[in-house]
């Protein structure tokens, strides 16, 4: 966890987590997100950025991800009704404007680093970010 940003943002004024969305670490990042949410009785924001489309090119959208997104928070965390943001824009970009006490992001990337929206997280976000990750499978072998 980083925790650095606009003073509200640090300070919790806000009442929103965000969770950012679009890649196969979302389970991990929602379920995180909803337990912070209910610890702090704050609102949920699901975030989804893709890219501007350059001149020419089709806008690449994966809507289907804040689909699974919002199916998954309606069987596990009912109680929350979260407000969707899909936006075309650089990540920094909407990273930068967060109105957000908190964003939850996946590590992304491959084994070696993290991933476009993480690193963006890391460096522009306007409010605390926290990594969520897979926990380690237990190893039942016994070790003499």
């Amino acid at each position: 966890m980083v925790v650095r940003g606009r003073p509200p943002a640090v300070r919790g004024e806000y009442g929103r987590v965000t969770a950012a969305v679009g890649g196969c670490e979302d389970p991990v990042v929602l379920r995180r997100a909803v337990e912070l949410c209910r610890t702090r009785r704050a609102s949920l924001r699901l975030l989804h950025v893709h890219p501007p489309a350059q001149r020419g090119d089709e806008v690449p959208r994966d809507e289907a991800a804040v689909r699974r997104a919002v199916l998954f928070l309606r069987t596990t965390a009912p109680e929350l009704t979260p407000e969707v943001v899909v936006q075309s824009r650089h990540p920094h970009e909407a990273l930068a404007r967060l109105d957000s006490d908190l964003v939850v992001v996946g590590r992304g990337g491959r084994h070696d680093g993290v991933g476009l929206i993480t690193r963006a997280a890391l460096h522009h976000a306007s409010c605390p970010v926290l990594v969520a990750r897979r926990e380690p499978a237990h190893d039942d072998r016994v070790t003499p």
